[in-house]
């Protein structure tokens, strides 16, 4: 089963640890590398990390939070 399309506006909760939530903001695109993602903490816009496509995918570092149009699907 193919994994599900990133997009801006995605929620993700971080596996382990404390659980923060994080939003993607935009995408970076590079013809070199892996697509990646610039995140920004939920309540703190101002937290700000670059992941890629596979780390966020990877089911034992993050999880995709369902918006409510997808999870009223």
């Amino acid at each position: 089963m193919p994994k599900a399309k990133i997009q801006i506006g995605d929620r993700f909760i971080t596996i382990g640890g404390y659980p923060t939530t994080w939003i993607v903001e935009r995408e970076i695109h590079s013809p070199t590398v892996t697509p990646h993602f610039q995140l920004s903490q939920e309540g703190q816009p101002s937290r700000i990390k670059t992941l890629s496509e596979s780390v966020l995918l990877d089911d034992n570092q993050y999880r995709k939070i369902p918006s409510a149009s997808s999870a009223a699907a």
